[in-house]
């Protein structure tokens, strides 16, 4: 397959006889197919995630769903190299005797082209739904079992244990690092400090302009005697679109209390007002300029910061943590109590 007719007219084999396109795949499939391949996906899946979306504008779908498009195709691109690793790995083990020689640099590069290809179902995931998703699971475990038996030139049941064995070392050890993430109080603890807006804690927060939908523009130092939120975000990020209901669902708590929640985006602050109204989020609308961004060194979204009556940053957040709203509960409350 040579021209690119040639190579879309291969494609079909895929779902008609997959056996027969992964034989060729394995054999004298190219590396850029299978990139171009997953870019495709990610694509595909990334503008998916925001087309349905009518709080987006056409400009932010486009913006939205190439940021959601690239970091869906990273993952994937270290998925698919742990995944084929771990595929030649343990199918070298359970090749026969009298299969044809194989080296591992050879497994290993079949492994690594079939496995971008065996993500094709991933594509049913530009429709949503819970059955969509198990159906796309089922069906990659599908292709790659029959993609590894032909790469590794193993039988059906063999290549199964082997892909159960991959799925399970995978899953395994995100699962163990995601508790270690969670758990460790030393990992944390350094993870913490790796952040340079950890540095505002204790200090006077800086005096930024802040600009709420339909309002007046205000410093925030003319909210002393307020707990203030503030939470950096975007429409585009999946731990923003996450974590933000939980951050409202908090400081929703104590707004009789004198406590005020701005959420600032880096895009359009009209569509993100109609985001925040739609999901009935409660919280104020608002943009920043990118002095702003820069003063609460803002490096990875969400950040979330909590500043007491007095102006002083108590607490900041990166990412979504195990116990944020626990954490966050207990932070408001000691500010409002001013401890």
């Amino acid at each position: 397959m040579n021209s690119i007719k040639d190579k879309l007219a291969g494609m079909r084999w895929l779902l008609v006889k997959p056996g027969k396109f992964f034989d060729d795949v394995a054999r004298n499939g190219s590396y850029w197919d299978g990139l171009v391949f997953v870019a495709f996906l990610a694509l595909l899946v990334g503008f998916g995630a925001v087309l349905g979306d009518p709080t987006l504008s056409p400009d932010m779908v486009l913006a939205d769903g190439a940021k959601v498009a690239l970091v869906l195709f990273v993952g994937m691109l270290v998925i698919t190299a742990v995944w084929g690793l771990f595929s030649a790995l343990i199918g070298m083990k359970m090749r026969p005797r009298i299969a044809v020689a194989l080296t591992f640099k050879e497994a290993l590069q079949r492994c690594l082209r079939i496995v971008c290809f065996a993500l094709a179902p991933i594509a049913l995931l530009f429709f949503h739904g819970q059955l969509l998703v198990g159906l796309a699971l089922v069906g990659v475990l599908v292709l790659s079992v029959i993609g590894v038996s032909k790469a590794l030139s193993i039988k059906i049941i063999p290549a199964l244990i082997v892909q159960a064995l991959v799925c399970g070392s995978i899953v395994g050890g995100a699962a163990l690092a995601v508790d270690s993430f969670f758990k460790d109080p030393e990992f944390q603890a350094r993870r913490s400090r790796s952040y340079p807006a950890k540095k505002l804690i204790g200090k006077p927060a800086p005096d930024i302009l802040i600009s709420p939908t339909g309002g007046t523009p205000i410093h925030l130092s003319e909210l002393k005697g307020k707990v203030v939120i503030i939470d950096f975000w975007a429409t585009w990020c999946p731990p923003c679109r996450f974590g933000l209901p939980m951050v409202s669902e908090v400081a929703s708590k104590y707004k009789d209390k004198g406590v005020v929640f701005y959420a600032i985006g880096d895009g359009s602050i009209n569509q993100e007002k109609l985001y925040l109204e739609q999901r009935k989020i409660d919280a104020i609308a608002s943009s920043s300029n990118a002095e702003g961004f820069e003063a609460f060194m803002v490096q990875a979204i969400p950040e979330t910061i909590v500043i007491d009556k007095e102006g002083i940053v108590k607490a900041v957040h990166i990412g979504l943590s195990q116990n944020e709203k626990e954490e966050l509960t207990s932070e408001i409350e000691a500010s409002l109590a001013g401890k």
